[in-house]
């Protein structure tokens, strides 16, 4: 099992709110020494190894902590977590979501693997400082093919969608042969991290398992052991073999099954409609429908524009939900 790295450790000892004094503190440390690194115009920190990478490399580093300062740290076995106490002054969560992915990443680039690697700010705000690099310097991203996240929680995650299709089930095939032993799965319950703010610019856009739990809370942890053999798998694996497939800006669009597949929901819900609310009629060609969850899932907008034409408010919905959870309704 070896030992944590000190260097993860102690990255993970920095509390980090977005743009706070100890996130500058932590950058200054860690990435600016960094030979060749750059810095845009909201902060987000470039660093670029090899001739004309077409992999970016993503992570953020701000935390979701409440206050400044260094945490104390407790491992227990293959775990690392903070010292949050009864009453959490200490601190209100570990952090890994992503100091790990900041972790990973500076060894990557100490070990020469070549990618552009951006070391994102405000990411837990929504993603603005990937937001700012789409909308100004998406120039600057001009034969990148892929974009790798390391930013998710669990061991074995490649997710295939962010908010709808951010990378491809066969470019996930090719990312996860390049990744083993590991037992990395396709995943399509992704939530959101900046790499899908990358997807009308950047093909195949995705976000990896680094192996940390309970992000956001007062029980994180880190199991270090895997991110320490992450590492290894990464330093050791040939990305040359990674295939595109999805087009940048390419949507995922499901087209009604017959003129209006029916829901199973009361009355039938009429994806017709729906997809109508966004502009897409049943003359689109694509994949059928799954299931309604997949809808929502895709087109929540339409979802919400359906619902308001036909009557529903948040407090209708909201109603509904409550006698669900007491056990009124099935």
């Amino acid at each position: 099992m070896g030992a944590p790295d000190p260097l993860l450790l102690q990255m993970l000892r920095y509390k980090r709110p977005a743009f706070g004094p100890t996130e500058e503190i932590f950058i200054e440390r860690f990435l600016l020494p960094i030979p060749g690194i750059e810095k845009d115009d909201y902060g987000n920190l470039w660093v670029s190894v090899g001739e004309d990478p077409n992999i970016l490399w993503s992570c953020h580093t701000d935390t979701v902590h409440k206050t400044e300062g260094i945490q104390d740290l407790i491992i227990n076995g293959p775990f690392v977590s903070a010292n949050c106490g009864k009453k959490r002054k200490n601190s209100n969560c570990l952090g890994a979501d992503d100091t790990t992915g900041v972790w990973l990443m500076v060894k990557m680039i100490e070990a020469q693997i070549p990618g552009l690697y951006i070391f994102h700010r405000d990411e837990e705000a929504g993603g603005k400082g990937s937001a700012f690099i789409a909308e100004y310097y998406d120039h600057q991203l001009v034969g990148i093919e892929f974009a790798i996240a390391f930013d998710r929680k669990g061991y074995n995650s490649v997710i295939t969608k962010q908010h709808g299709r951010c990378c491809s089930d066969a470019f996930a095939d090719t990312l996860i042969d390049a990744l083993a032993p590991l037992d990395f799965k396709k995943d399509p319950t992704g939530v959101f991290t900046d790499t899908a703010n990358y997807t009308d610019i950047i093909g195949e856009c995705t976000n990896l398992s680094i192996g940390y739990f309970d992000q956001h809370g007062p029980k994180e942890s880190q199991n270090w052991a895997f991110a320490n053999r992450l590492l290894e798998v990464i330093l050791a694996a040939d990305f040359s073999g990674l295939l595109g497939f999805r087009n940048p800006g390419e949507k995922e669009v499901y087209v009604p099954y017959q003129g209006g597949y029916r829901g199973p929901y009361q009355g039938g819900q009429d994806y017709d409609a729906m997809a109508n609310a966004l502009g897409y009629g049943s003359t689109v060609t694509n994949n059928f429908i799954k299931d309604l969850d997949d809808f929502v899932y895709t087109f929540p907008l339409a979802v919400t524009k359906f619902l308001e034409d036909n009557g529903f408010t948040l407090e209708d919905l909201q109603e509904h939900r409550r006698r669900r959870l007491d056990g009124w309704l099935p």
